[in-house]
């Protein structure tokens, strides 16, 4: 059962997977194997969890760390359960212990920063994404979260140059773009802002909310027809209706 449940799990076949960690799991409690039981409760937590069950996946997470409390991966996965329900504090409850026993955990700064951020404490998140960086470089997910919290504690310049370096290292990523192209226009900065957009909308072409932020770098620069064909087609998007010309 472990190993066809680990082969499946790695296929993506997560509903397989889950049935025969559940057989494993059976087997173990009748022989009274309290580690394997911990060990088969993290997996199928940690699958459930995959599956957006967080509920499911908290309480087998839950029953492991009762049979085993310095399971770490276990930790780690419970925290995001938590975080995704809401229980926020918690989550930071599990992130601490998981950065206490294991400092080098790059990851656990960064998801801590996330919850942090949700929390309200934005200085905390910056500085989870500081280490993170530290510890394993900076990238353009975490340039870009860090910039959104920079942000948020009015360091317009340090979040822009995080903004910057998300593009540069990952350019398919459109919301570096599009959040790029909000702080440049806060800025006074209209006409890089319409290219973020542009950038943006190249790879976002649905976008209702790209084309209605770039019609107001437009009429920032006097580029009024722009604007106009901006917002119909912001409008066209949103209603499916024939574009409505602003004058």
């Amino acid at each position: 059962c472990v190993g066809r449940a680990a082969v499946l799990a790695t296929a993506g076949d997560l509903d397989g997977a889950a049935a025969h960690w559940v057989a494993a799991l059976t087997d173990y409690r009748h022989m009274g194997a309290r580690h394997r039981q911990a060990e088969t409760l993290a997996r199928l937590g940690a699958i459930e969890a995959a599956r957006r069950r967080y509920d499911e996946g908290r309480a087998h997470l839950d029953e492991a760390l009762n049979l085993c409390p310095r399971m770490l991966p276990a930790l780690f996965v419970r925290a995001g359960a938590k975080d995704a329900l809401g229980d926020l504090d918690g989550a930071l409850a599990d992130y601490d212990a998981v950065i206490l026993n294991m400092p080098h955990l790059e990851s656990a700064y960064y998801y801590r920063a996330k919850t942090r951020k949700k929390r309200g404490d934005v200085a905390g998140a910056v500085a989870d994404f500081d280490e993170a960086i530290r510890r394993r470089g900076a990238c353009a997910t975490t340039s870009y979260n860090r910039g959104g919290a920079k942000m948020r504690i009015g360091d317009l310049p340090g979040a822009l140059s995080d903004f910057e370096a998300a593009v540069q290292r990952s350019p398919d990523l459109p919301e570096p773009h599009f959040e790029m192209g909000r702080l440049l226009n806060v800025l006074g900065q209209p006409e890089r802002s319409i290219e973020a957009f542009g950038r943006f909308l190249a790879l976002r072409p649905d976008s209702v909310q790209g084309y209605y932020f770039r019609a107001h770098s437009f009429i920032k620069c006097g580029r009024l027809e722009a604007a106009a064909a901006d917002l119909d087609e912001a409008i066209r998007l949103e209603s499916g209706s024939a574009p409505i010309y602003f004058k």
